[in-house]
């Protein structure tokens, strides 16, 4: 793995400021009540999509309750959203069942439909 990311060197950011953030995915989040990302989401959201941003495997390490679901997932939806075949492209591990229930079950499902989730 790359050197680690300091997620404490990011701040909140407003959803209209991510770079590259397309607009259906914007709306769909404010429809959800978001107006900002955690500085988490902000990390990932910079290596992932923004700019400098390269394809590589990432390992997210951060409190609960900091945002990691949404962190990975927008990217995730974000190049989805945007191909012509969509098809799977990405691999979530998570730790426990419980966790994986409350993703399977995410708002971010609801809200775009060519999300196959299973385990």
């Amino acid at each position: 793995m790359d050197e680690a990311i300091d997620v404490s060197l990011f701040d909140e950011c407003p959803l209209n400021l991510l770079p590259f953030l397309d607009r259906r995915l914007e709306v769909a989040l404010e429809n959800m009540g978001f107006t900002s990302l955690f500085p988490v989401q902000v990390a990932v959201w910079q290596e992932t999509i923004g700019p400098g941003s390269c394809e590589r495997d990432l390992c997210i390490n951060s409190p609960t309750g900091s945002g990691k679901t949404l962190a990975y997932a927008l990217p995730i939806v974000q190049m989805l959203s945007t191909r012509a075949v969509r098809c799977l492209c990405a691999l979530v591990v998570l730790p426990t069942r419980d966790l994986a229930v409350l993703v399977i079950h995410s708002p971010l499902r609801t809200d775009f439909p060519f999300l196959h989730m299973s385990w």
